[in-house]
């Protein structure tokens, strides 16, 4: 009589051989799935901010919980784009990684004019309020007004600083980078 984990060998579900967990290609995204992770938080904010928008009483305050989890995965996808790009580019060390001021900082220099052109200015430095609403919970109604103000201000700059950052990778041929 065999057991059900040789059974599931046998049928070919799971491997005859362990698998060695590997951290450094278990945690690598390319950047092409870094940018689609960023653009499903945005989609996510600015469908959550709807429901937001027609919502009553306490429901309100689930969908805002909501909204601030989303901003926050979304600026951390940001965060991991620049890093990316920063070590593509040769201004990070393999190795390194960079805090959010920096990714901002480097997001600007890097798109100069774009941010320029399309007033991005502002829509990017406000990921720098992630740190706050994340950490500063004793502060909870501000944080929540930050986000709400963030999204109802700055969600579609988001979108265009997401497509700024595809369209450079795509052109420098570094989406399947990680």
């Amino acid at each position: 009589m065999t057991t059900f984990s040789d059974a599931l060998k046998n049928a070919g579900i799971i491997p005859a051989e362990p698998v060695r967990y590997n951290k450094e290609t278990a945690g690598s995204l390319t950047l092409e799935m870094k940018l689609y992770e960023m653009k499903s938080h945005i989609s996510a904010m600015a469908r959550i901010y709807q429901k937001y928008l027609s919502a009553d009483g306490d429901d309100k305050f689930d969908f805002v919980d909501s909204l601030a989890n989303r901003y926050g995965y979304m600026v951390i996808s940001f965060q991991d784009i620049m890093t990316t790009i920063g070590k593509l580019n040769g201004s990070l060390n393999k190795t390194g990684n960079i805090t959010m001021r920096r990714a901002i900082s480097e997001f600007q220099s890097l798109f100069e004019q774009e941010c320029k052109a399309q007033r991005l200015d502002d829509a990017v430095s406000s990921f720098a309020d992630r740190n706050e609403i994340v950490h500063l919970y004793e502060n909870y109604k501000g944080n929540m007004e930050k986000v709400l103000e963030n999204v109802q201000n700055y969600c579609a700059e988001y979108e265009k600083i997401r497509i700024i950052l595809w369209q450079y990778s795509e052109h420098k041929g570094i989406l399947n980078s990680n």
